[in-house]
């Protein structure tokens, strides 16, 4: 036995996770790939959250170059992975395909994913991957230059909605209230009254979409400006919690909601 090199590497990148990291996928070997690894003496190593390696043994025979195709398996770990993603037409009954090795070393997820014309079946991952260990995969790895697929997902943009509920008996003018942000890239309507969840909310939105994330640096406050005097405020709440994908689901569908009592 030789040593053990890498053969072809995948990795999976989605905007919505910090630094792209995407934890919201996990990529498997199938009972059938299985097979061919222990036929080939090849290795199936996670090294990484989103990195996973293909290793060969550089003293064995290697891979087939003529027949071996090795199938993997992509699963989605995190239900809401759906919300936070910008993929036009998918559908978690419909089952999808990935057909590797692919020219660019980064591709745009939801192209190169493909809908088969197959139902998914019950228990069934939602993606095939389909990786034919070809004679230029086995070459590239004998250089010390293993080919890599970087799967990038999109995150969508949406507009923030705050619905605010009033719990106490303070006097509230609603032309005075302002939601304050520390970003530039932030800027909110005017609120107005409006009838949700059975009862009267106080309502703004952002003017503009913000690019979905899992953590936010914009910290904003709910305030009341004083008559005659915008230098003078009264904070109502401070460093309010950010839209949580999920949670509250708004009625207009390009639109994140979050939902605050003071």
């Amino acid at each position: 036995m030789g040593t053990y090199r890498p053969l072809y590497n995948i990795r999976i990148a989605h905007e919505y996770f910090d630094q792209n990291i995407c934890s919201a996928l996990q990529c498997r070997v199938s009972p059938v790939g299985q097979v061919l690894l222990n036929r080939r003496n090849l290795l199936f190593r996670q090294t990484a959250t989103n990195f996973w390696t293909i290793l060969y043994d550089d003293a064995g025979a290697g891979p087939d170059t003529r027949f071996d195709v090795l199938v993997l398996e992509l699963e989605i770990s995190d239900p809401a992975f759906v919300l936070y993603t910008q993929w036009d037409g998918f559908s978690l009954s419909s089952a999808y395909q990935l057909q590797l090795p692919i020219s660019d070393e980064q591709v745009e997820a939801s192209d190169a994913i493909v809908k088969t014309p197959n139902k998914r079946r019950i228990g069934a991952t939602f993606c095939t991957i389909l990786l034919q260990l070809t004679e230029e995969v086995c070459r590239a790895a004998q250089a010390g230059t293993p080919q890599i697929c970087q799967l990038l997902f999109h995150a969508p943009e949406k507009k923030w909605e705050y619905l605010f509920i009033q719990r106490s008996e303070k006097d509230i003018f609603i032309e005075r209230l302002r939601l304050e942000t520390n970003s530039d890239a932030m800027c909110f309507e005017p609120f107005g009254l409006r009838e949700e969840y059975g009862q009267h909310v106080l309502r703004t939105v952002s003017k503009n979409k913000i690019p979905m994330r899992e953590h936010y640096n914009f910290q904003l406050n709910l305030v009341s400006i004083a008559e005659g005097n915008n230098l003078q405020k009264q904070v109502f709440l401070r460093n309010l919690e950010h839209p949580i994908t999920g949670v509250y689901l708004s009625t207009e569908t390009d639109t994140f909601r979050q939902v605050c009592y003071f």
